[in-house]
Parts: structure tokens; sequence; C-alpha cells
């Protein structure tokens, strides 16, 4: 056997039986080929993530497609992420990452007042609506080449977006002409 048995604790030993039995019941088959099939799918996202990063962004049209389609990869690796804590039982949410673990922060503490409001921020900018769809909204109506110049994009469409100026101007930042 490879496993040195005679060196392993007795709670070694109880966690090793137990992975050994787990292994071998077949009445555990269906969740073993849904977390083998959940894991195939992560790695497959992980490497649909790192090839949509390489991809060239000649246009305003691709880097758009680009964001958008790494957003959505980010989100469902994150929520696969976030099932698999919960899953290992250490999720916490809001938690922070501390050698390798999660804990969650005091409730009224001021880490915890900081995380509840970033992600109050976060969920607000995220919605339906939010300043990160106008912003995508605007970079795509840029990338139309509609428009000569990003200050007159911004100017023109703003108004139609509700947002100002600054902020539609500010989504136009580094992106590619048209």
């Amino acid at each position: 056997s490879p496993m040195p048995w005679d060196k392993l604790t007795p709670k070694g030993r109880r966690s090793v039986a137990l992975q050994i039995d787990y292994q071998d019941d077949p009445a555990t088959d269906k969740d073993r080929q849904y977390w083998w099939d959940f894991f195939c799918h992560k790695i497959a996202l992980e490497e649909q993530i790192a090839e949509w990063s390489a991809i060239a962004t000649p246009t305003a049209s691709d880097l758009a497609q680009k964001e958008v389609r790494l957003e959505e990869l980010k989100k469902e690796l994150a929520s696969m992420e976030q099932q698999v804590r919960k899953a290992q039982g250490d999720y916490h949410p809001g938690g922070k990452q501390l050698d390798g673990k999660e804990y969650s922060p005091e409730i009224g503490s001021p880490e915890w007042r900081s995380q509840t409001a970033k992600d109050a921020a976060n969920a607000r900018h995220d919605q339906p609506g939010g300043s990160r769809e106008k912003k995508r909204e605007m970079q795509e109506i840029w990338a139309t080449g509609k428009y000569t110049s990003r200050d007159l994009c911004a100017e023109q469409e703003c108004a139609a977006l509700d947002i100002s100026f600054s902020a539609a101007r500010n989504a136009l930042k580094n992106t590619p002409n048209p």
C-alpha cells in the first residue's frame, strides 16, 4: 500500500478509512460522478478564460465582446468556487482569505463594515442597468464607428444612457478605435 499506515495518527487513519469507504460505496456513485463532471467543467472554464484573455482585440467591438465574455466566464467560475467552499463547509459570506482559510470578520468591526460596504457597492454596480452595464453599453456604441471622437460619442450618448458626460467619457478611456 502506498499509504504509510503505521505513520498515520488515529485521526489520519479514520480519515483515510472514510475516504476508502466513500470510494467503494455504490451509493456514492452519483455524487462522485457529479463532482467529477463539476471539476471537468471548472477546468474547461479556466482554460476558456485563459484563451479569451490571450485574444487580441484590434477593434473596440472586439474588446467589448472580449470583456463581456470574460466577465461571464469569471462570474461562472466564481460561482463554482463558492459552491466548492460551501461543500467543504468553509464558506463564510464576505470572509477574507488568510492562509488558505476563510473567516468572517466580527460583526460591527471596521473590517466587517468595509466588506459589507464593498459587497453592497458591487451588487449595486452589477445589477441590471447598473454602472458596469452602462459602461459596457457606452463601449459598444463607440465600437459601432458611428462617432468620429470619443468626446462626441460621450456627449451625444450620455443622456440616452442616463449617465454624466464624465462617466461616459471615462467608459471610453483606453478603448481601441472602431
